[in-house]
């Protein structure tokens, strides 16, 4: 049975499943009394396991291939499950029923298959990754996870079946042999290549290379993978990539009278800047060279985080949430400063931007954002299987704003780009929210700015 698996594999046969049912069909004529579904079903697996390929993870996944053509839909699939679960079981009068341990481990096998016939199985962290072929949806397989309870819903398994565990730890221990990847939140620069990635969520993303040059791209191009940005609440982005290409001719990166200047008007002059420290030209560059610096991680590996420092109301707060519309939509929102260390890094974690404010006792958060502006990996066991540990980059970018300074630490203000926001002059300040409206495609043409800048600074 062992050589015909390899026969089979051979001939193109190298699904776990089919070799289970071409095996099965080889045992009925070929063996008296034909082998047990159990020990065909083992071979069956170990065959696909052992003739497998291994995993060159340099390459991008091909998305194009025959196989993403896949025919059977999931449909089909929970129709053969169905079936499956139905067949009488092993018993004295059916001795060549299956076992419920060997149903299971099929429709493990099945829902493997089917998968691979329609998207391509990652390995994020210790996570096992599932990534579609049409609508490039990532869906990280952890307990409690809904995307991934409703991917199992198409093929008629529901949360609290039994099955749901089996699957999941099956999947789990699948991606250990797949190829390793991480899903970037915001953006990604390869330091080798020179080139930068930047999400606009919804499964697309901008490639801009050393030439400037900037294509869009969708999830799983290139090897690389972006969140969607639904679970932290980002609208999707659509820079115009004519108008990126002419603003990287026409303006530096940190040239704040060159191009459009919507991140000037619409963002900078939103807050008056003391005169006392360096002034507004000076600190609106260097504000600007914060928001580019957003982008760059990897090229700055200590990144200094954005501490605006004024009176109340004096829009310091609406500068940040403006940077954090911009990036995220109009659902952004400041938090407040926490000195809980968990909460601190689970937004840090999750969300690509975060604004904590009126982070006046910063000091508490010293550890917390040190490890955070390092770059630093989240371990925590949320896993189908406990003897690995879920491995998640900190990727938020975080800015913070004060009205008293508690920067005594020298360890806490050489991590700190601080600027002096000026008290209102007008007689009837603006209400913070007049700032914060923009449409949608005032918000892309900001961000087409930004993106010009970003591809001006290649």
């Amino acid at each position: 049975a062992i050589s015909c698996a390899g026969k089979l594999f051979s001939a193109g046969i190298t699904a776990a499943p089919d070799l289970f049912l071409s095996l099965q069909a080889w045992s009925r004529s070929n063996c008296d009394p034909p082998l047990g579904d159990a020990e065909l079903l083992d071979i069956a697996t170990r065959a696909a396991a052992t003739f497998e390929p291994a995993v060159d993870t340099t390459v991008s996944p091909d998305w194009t291939t025959p196989e993403a053509e896949a025919v059977e839909t999931a449909e089909d699939v929970a129709g053969e499950i169905n079936d499956i679960l139905r067949e009488p079981g092993l018993s004295a009068k059916n001795p060549g029923g299956k076992t419920e341990r060997e149903k299971e481990h099929l429709i493990c096998l099945i829902i493997h298959k089917h998968l691979k016939a329609n998207g391509k199985l990652f390995n994020c962290g210790n996570v096992a990754t599932f990534v579609d072929n049409k609508k490039r949806e990532i869906i990280q397989i952890t307990k409690g996870n809904p995307h991934f309870a409703r991917l199992l819903m198409r093929y008629g398994v529901f949360p609290a079946d039994k099955l749901t565990m089996a699957i999941g730890m099956f999947l789990g221990g699948i991606a250990t042999t797949a190829a390793e990847n991480t899903i970037y939140a915001m953006s990604f620069y390869n330091r080798d290549k020179h080139i930068l990635y930047v999400n606009e969520y919804e499964g697309n993303f901008l490639k801009i290379d050393g030439t400037g040059a900037v294509t869009r791209m969708r999830n799983g191009d290139d090897n690389m993978l972006f969140s969607d940005g639904k679970d932290s609440q980002c609208e999707p982005l659509a820079a115009e990539l004519a108008d990126v290409r002419s603003q990287a001719i026409l303006c530096g990166p940190l040239s704040l009278d060159s191009g459009p200047g919507l991140i000037k008007s619409e963002i900078l002059d939103t807050i008056n800047y003391s005169e006392d420290g360096i002034g507004k030209e000076s600190s609106q560059l260097i504000l600007l060279l914060c928001i580019l610096a957003l982008y760059f991680p990897e090229r700055i590996p200590s990144m200094p985080q954005t501490f605006l420092l004024g009176q109340g109301a004096s829009m310091k707060t609406s500068l940040a949430v403006k940077v954090g519309k911009l990036i995220q939509g109009p659902k952004f929102a400041a938090r407040p400063a926490t000195d809980d260390v968990k909460e601190l890094k689970d937004m840090a974690i999750s969300l690509p931007f975060l604004v904590l404010d009126e982070a006046n006792q910063v000091r508490k958060l010293t550890n917390a954002l040190k490890v955070i502006a390092t770059g630093g990996i989240d371990h925590r066991r949320e896993l189908y299987t406990t003897a690995e540990m879920r491995c998640t980059p900190y990727q938020a970018r975080i800015w913070m704003t004060a009205n008293t300074d508690s920067l005594t630490n020298e360890t806490i203000t050489s991590r700190l780009m601080i600027i002096d926001a000026a008290a209102r002059t007008e007689a009837e300040p603006y209400c913070s929210e007049h700032y914060l409206v923009w449409s949608e495609d005032e918000r892309n043409a900001i961000w087409t700015e930004l993106v010009g800048r970003l591809s001006a600074a290649m």
